[in-house]
């Protein structure tokens, strides 16, 4: 993003595009560190990288359950923008609020009901008699690669070892993993969820979950299984970033989408300043299963392609020093409708759109690499 001028705030007001004060506004917000939880691990068969993998993650992406009681309970899932929430009846350790508990898949979640106590025995052996009743597009699973976690923290190796046994990640060697994996995948689901809904607060803590697990896996060396490519867990650097990149939106929210009323009255050099610093309140809708992004309706979109080719230099510029998010996330649909969170999206892809609109020619030098794509325009660029 270019740096603006200390005039900037005037026109931002001017344009309608104002910065409500937050809370968070008054403090800042620092990345996440690791904490450490008391634990003395139940003697067990299960795989000693699982349990030390367990010990890792409790209060750093895993919930702890212990002290609660469990109980069945309702809670309302689901993620825009692919339909309102459902309210599904599952089993889970509430907080004594009533409005939060921790589900099978070892994160703390929204709940509209606490049913009452539920028999834990009873309930992992429902588990292990049917298949997974949950395990719907945007919703926890009935269990996971995390549920023995949470057993093991209650104390019960039995039930943990029975539900083990019919994990597909829980294989010798691999289950540290799959536990890291199963944790990182949902909170990454309630980031995108919470990303979307414009709640940055929210989403910047699933975003801390996240980073917190992918700095477990750093420290505890967890590495994926010989072969396996993981498309759902990316570098660390890239949770760093997206998690970066929401507290800033937590500090210092603005008004979105963005107000474009009256930009005409601006000078282009203001009124390129405001649109620029509004990418990224770009939001593109995922039209289908495994489609595109459309952002190119967005009005922030139309009035940058309208200031027309003089504006491509900018934007070449933008490409090396744009380092923001859109609001836009796409997801994998596999074949049994389970989904997953494709990708969260750089500003400069918008950005790169923009270069093509208004100069198709330029596709002569696209790139994978911004900075190497941006040299090649400038060498290339002749107004």
């Amino acid at each position: 993003m270019r740096n603006c001028s200390g005039s900037l705030a005037l026109c931002w007001a001017a344009a309608i595009l104002m910065l409500p004060a937050s809370a968070l506004a008054q403090g800042a917000l620092t990345e996440p560190t690791l904490i450490s939880v008391a634990w003395d691990a139940p003697s067990t068969t299960i795989d000693t990288s699982y349990v030390s993998a367990v010990k890792a993650l409790v209060g750093n992406g895993l919930s702890d359950p212990r002290g609660r009681v469990f109980c069945r309970v309702k809670a309302s899932i689901g993620l825009v923008p692919f339909g309102p929430p459902t309210i599904y009846e599952t089993f889970g350790w509430p907080q004594t609020d009533g409005k939060h508990a921790i589900l099978m898949d070892g994160l703390e979640y929204d709940v509209t009901n606490v049913l009452g106590p539920a028999d834990l025995d009873a309930a992992v052996m429902k588990m292990t008699a049917e298949s997974t009743s949950l395990d719907l597009m945007f919703a926890p699973s009935w269990h996971s690669e995390a549920t023995p976690a949470l057993l093991l923290l209650v104390d019960r190796s039995d039930l943990a070892e029975r539900l083990s046994a019919i994990e597909p990640g829980m294989k010798q060697g691999s289950s540290a993993y799959a536990l890291c994996r199963e944790i990182y995948r949902q909170s990454q689901y309630l980031f995108a969820k919470s990303l979307v809904l414009r709640r940055d607060t929210e989403a910047t803590d699933w975003a801390a979950a996240m980073l917190k697990v992918a700095m477990v896996r750093k420290r505890e060396n967890i590495e994926a299984p010989p072969g396996v490519t993981d498309s759902i867990m990316p570098s660390m650097e890239v949770t760093s970033s997206l998690y970066s990149d929401v507290a800033r939106r937590a500090l210092h929210p603005k008004k979105e989408p963005a107000e474009l009323l009256g930009i005409d009255k601006l000078t282009p050099g203001k009124r390129l300043d405001l649109l620029i610093e509004s990418l990224d309140t770009i939001y593109g809708r995922q039209g289908n299963v495994d489609d595109v992004l459309n952002f190119r309706r967005h009005p922030v979109y139309k009035a940058l392609l309208a200031e027309g080719r003089a504006i491509i230099p900018d934007l070449i510029e933008e490409l090396v020093f744009e380092k923001r998010y859109l609001r836009s996330v796409t997801y994998h649909f596999a074949t049994n409708h389970v989904a997953t969170v494709d990708g969260f999206h750089p500003v400069t892809e918008v950005v790169r759109a923009l270069i093509h609109d208004l100069w198709p020619e330029s596709d002569k030098w696209i790139d994978k690499d911004d900075s190497t794509m941006a040299e090649s325009l400038r060498k290339a660029w002749h107004p």
